[in-house]
């Protein structure tokens, strides 16, 4: 079945009227007015002029007003038929829609199962460190991306994510914990290094504050076994933010030196 015009034929293809006798009758009577200027003893023509072009301007946009009405009557007819034949096929349409898209989440659904499965069997000991919806990618669900695809991009995600960790570990870092827990976060080697690099500023800074702010002040702890081997304890205070004296705590208690904290 086909839509199908009855009557194509009684389409107006141009509406005619007076134009040309109109265009120029107006334009001869519209030439007076052109430099004219009114004066006090004049003003109630220009108030009459006024009214009559108003006036003149008025029926012909009636005319137009007309011509549309008369055209529009038979469209606005078939427009309605129209609609009630679109609203005959929207309600099963929007039915079968529904099942549609509901199959399509399903199956999304077992894909996104199959994927994580997949994930979790590759992960080994980064079991409790990767979660699968840190490294989800939705096209991986796009029916025209193939579960094997998906599949080998998962297995290279997985181990990238070991390598960059072993790399960390090489470096044997004093602050590896924290160096993973920054690459966990963004899976960016980049930014772990980064990182390792402002930790090691840090601490440099942090020596430089200790040994400007030494304070000058030492008296003895108490004897010990001869007269000549006394322990002195020398006390000091310490500038820094909350982060630099913190890395300085860490910093001391890996050397064995006592450290009273933060006040």
């Amino acid at each position: 079945m086909e839509f199908k015009l009855i009557n194509p034929q009684t389409f107006v293809q141009v509406i005619e009227f007076n134009y040309d006798d109109l265009e120029n009758w107006i334009t001869e009577q519209v030439e007076k007015y052109k430099d004219l200027t009114y004066t006090d003893e004049t003003i109630k023509n220009a108030k009459e002029d006024r009214a009559a072009l108003n006036k003149f301007k008025e029926r012909i946009d009636e005319a137009r007003k007309d011509v549309k009405r008369r055209y529009l009557e038979p469209y606005n007819a078939f427009e309605e038929k129209v609609k009630k034949l679109l609203a005959l096929i929207e309600e099963p349409a929007g039915a079968i829609d529904k099942q549609v898209k509901a199959y399509e989440e399903n199956k999304k659904a077992e894909k996104k199962k199959q994927l994580e499965d997949y994930f979790t069997a590759m992960l080994g000991e980064l079991n409790t460190l990767l979660t699968f919806e840190k490294v989800f990618n939705p096209k991986w669900l796009n029916a025209t991306t193939n579960i094997k695809n998906a599949q080998i991009e998962i297995e290279q995600i997985v181990n990238k994510v070991k390598f960059d960790l072993q790399t960390i570990k090489d470096l044997k870092s004093e602050w590896e914990l924290t160096l993973i827990d920054t690459y966990l976060s963004t899976l960016d080697i980049a930014a772990a290094l980064r990182e390792k690099t402002r930790l090691e500023e840090q601490k440099k800074k942090i020596s430089q504050v200790v040994e400007t702010n030494k304070t000058i002040e030492a008296e003895p702890l108490q004897e010990e076994k001869t007269e000549s081997d006394k322990i002195y304890t020398r006390k000091f205070w310490v500038k820094g933010t909350a982060d630099q004296l913190r890395s300085l705590g860490q910093y001391m208690k890996n050397n064995g030196i006592e450290y009273g904290g933060i006040e």
